[in-house]
């Protein structure tokens, strides 16, 4: 035995506890034979307003588009720093942002930061 697996469907849970930020997302899991058959699926949503983000989850997406248009050029650490949440929770909403089309990264990877489009 290597050990490799700390706990058999420990990575569901974490799995599932992640996929809670995109709400168009689904994770399902059945048993097949000697194993597990999982699926993932996603539906992707369509926008028509320049911000239409739900409540929830979706609302420190809005706060992170306001912070951007009010305080633009920051980058990742001064944005996480100001609304008070991990970097990592908001590289994810920055994701969502740029998915939409709603911001940019302009300048070098040191000395850049993030600017909504006007």
């Amino acid at each position: 035995m290597t050990g490799d697996i700390e706990k058999y469907g420990s990575g569901f849970i974490r799995i599932r506890e992640e996929i809670r930020n995109y709400p168009t997302m689904a994770f399902r899991y059945e048993e097949s034979g000697d194993g597990f058959l999982v699926s993932l699926s996603y539906q992707e949503q369509k926008i028509s307003s320049i911000v239409a983000f739900d409540e929830g989850v979706n609302e420190g997406v809005n706060e992170l588009l306001t912070l951007i248009r009010n305080e633009p050029g920051k980058r990742i650490p001064r944005l996480a720093k100001a609304l008070g949440v991990p970097a990592k929770t908001v590289e994810r909403w920055i994701v969502v942002l740029k998915k939409k089309s709603l911001i940019e990264y302009r300048g070098s990877s040191k000395t850049g930061g993030y600017y909504t489009f006007r």
